[in-house]
């Protein structure tokens, strides 16, 4: 029986056009890559099948025996893979006269279409394989079994021509009412684009005259301080973006350029084009956590602001604010976090709040990360769920995770893991935890929002490796794209800036995200797969928390 990793050996390098280079080829097979898979520790690569069928019956990488399962194969770097995809390679059928050279990535299209793979002859009897691109020839000239006319094929032919002259007038006169209709259509198309561009010129005088009268003075104020320190633009027409953003985003806390915590709240109002100040929190937070549940804001945890000079303190308590009521005041709440969390990620799941932390030990934070689950009605009665297999963060370096819920399943991504490109999977039904290579790059400290069953990672720091075998954490402006449903990942379109301690919502197909080291803000829109500047925040905030607006 032909082993099920077969497919997926690597290629000859007489195949290919020119020489490969030895850092292309499979450390078993010796053959250049295919469907390449790598070690977890020491980056030995392997072809997929190659590696599959070894891991069956040892559990030890062949080329430095570090430990090797099927759950610790990584991706190889995109780089890696590009340039595999690069080389040129004899299609699969030269040898049955196929001259061409394909690139590596575009293979399997050109096999699909190419004319020398293998056909059969349809005529009756036959059944000879010839070459795609000869069969027509074969079945009406050369085969020995197709069929040749009759006597009668004259007359039939006389009538098919008659039918034909027939058809062509037919088709003239179809042709001509086409044109006819084409003709009026392009009038009617014109005239409306014409009324288009009077509403158009109409309304762009009304708004005109409206702006004169009611100038807000933010956009004509000087840009805020955190923005000259960025030195990035701010956007002052909110008709550049107000249009696709339908809902309101509200952000909370986070640490100022003075380096002091901040209780302020600020909201983008859609129907205005700008950011207002709304009611500050009662408790200054950094790194807290928000959930949006029946119009409310709910906000737990995060540093707060000890009084004392360079020490904060992670806090355990959960304060809400209710969007229906006018004027707009924050309430503590009676629920309180099960430990003081700090970076903690938290959903709302059948009533009830669940929370990803850290646990503390005698002030100081452990090698301990656990799920457990708050009742929102009284009494708050905290439940442990489970405790996660290795520690997803360290505060005093703010490596944060991330995380989110896609119906009963937890994702969460990054932390302090050796290998941060690893994605943990929770699951809420079976209450276990399975841990899978998903992401082409390590990467911590990030944004999240999840847009149908993709989770997309924005910025953040990504680990790269120095000359000197170091790890070297860098801010990135990468995003990446990972499928729940695959374990599959793609990158999209880079942001405008590298960003650290971010924060990302999601919004009628457009993700906003704000914050980090700057008070700007940009925007992706999936219907046109661009980033666009949008209006920058009254104060630059790192590590704050945002929800949208219900409302």
């Amino acid at each position: 029986m032909a082993s099920k990793f077969a497919r997926d050996r690597g290629y000859e390098e007489d195949r290919f056009e020119l020489p490969v280079s030895e850092n292309f080829k499979c450390a078993i097979c010796l053959n250049v890559l295919n469907n390449p898979k790598s070690c977890r520790n020491n980056q030995h690569y392997f072809c997929f099948g190659c590696i599959g069928e070894h891991v069956e019956n040892s559990h030890t990488c062949p080329e430095c025996m570090d430990e090797l399962t099927p759950a610790t194969l990584v991706q190889p770097p995109r780089v890696l893979l590009n340039c595999i995809l690069e080389l040129r390679i004899k299609c699969n059928y030269s040898n049955r006269g196929c001259p061409e050279y394909i690139k590596l990535g575009s293979l399997q299209n050109h096999v699909d279409q190419c004319g020398f793979a293998p056909a059969e002859c349809w005529n009756e009897g036959c059944g000879a394989e010839v070459n795609k691109c000869e069969k027509v020839r074969h079945e009406t000239e050369l085969c020995k079994f197709r069929k040749v006319e009759c006597f009668g094929c004259g007359e039939l032919k006389k009538e098919m021509k008659e039918m034909k002259r027939n058809q062509k007038k037919a088709n003239k006169n179809m042709e001509e009412k086409q044109r006819e209709m084409d003709r009026k259509m392009a009038e009617v198309s014109e005239n409306q684009l014409r009324m288009k561009e009077g509403v158009k010129e109409a309304l762009k005088e009304s708004l005109d005259k409206i702006e004169s009268i009611f100038n807000d003075s933010q956009f004509n104020s000087p840009p805020t301080e955190g923005a000259q320190a960025s030195k990035l633009p701010v956007v002052r027409s909110p008709r550049q973006f107000g249009s696709r953003i339908n809902h309101d985003v509200i952000i909370m806390g986070g640490r100022m350029t003075d380096e002091k915590i901040t209780n302020s709240v600020e909201k983008f109002c859609c129907k205005e084009g700008k950011w207002i100040d709304v009611a500050p929190m009662i408790v200054p937070r950094q790194s807290a956590s928000s959930v949006v549940l029946d119009n409310q804001v709910i906000v737990s945890g995060g540093y707060t602001d000890t009084g004392q000079s360079g020490r904060n303190e992670p806090t355990v308590s959960i304060e809400v604010l209710n969007l229906d009521q006018c004027p707009l005041k924050w309430k503590m709440s009676d629920a309180k976090l099960p430990v003081p969390a700090v970076g903690h990620q938290t959903f709302v799941y059948k009533g009830k709040l669940i929370v990803i932390c850290e646990c503390p030990e005698n002030g100081n934070f452990t090698k301990e990360s656990k799920i457990f689950e708050i009742p929102l009605t009284p009494p708050h009665a905290s439940k442990v769920l489970c405790t996660l297999p290795e520690q997803r963060f360290l505060p005093r370096v703010y490596d944060f995770y991330k995380a989110e819920r896609v119906n009963e399943k937890v994702f969460i991504f990054g932390g302090i893991a050796s290998d941060t490109s690893g994605v943990l999977i929770y699951d809420l039904v079976a209450n276990e935890c399975l841990e899978i290579p998903g992401l082409p790059v390590p990467v911590f400290n990030m944004a999240t929002v999840l847009w149908k069953d993709q989770i997309i990672l924005l910025g953040g720091k990504t680990r790269v490796v120095t000359d000197r075998r170091q790890w070297l954490d860098e801010v990135t402006n990468e995003v990446i794209m990972f499928d729940t449903e695959t374990g599959e990942s793609e990158m999209l379109p880079v942001m405008k800036h590298k960003r650290n301690g971010c924060l990302a919502v999601l919004t009628d197909d457009v993700i906003v995200v704000m914050g980090g080291h700057y008070n700007s803000v940009e925007y992706y829109d999936f219907r046109t797969n661009t980033w666009q500047a949008f209006k920058a925040m009254k104060k630059i905030r790192y590590q704050a928390t945002a929800v949208v607006s219900p409302l």
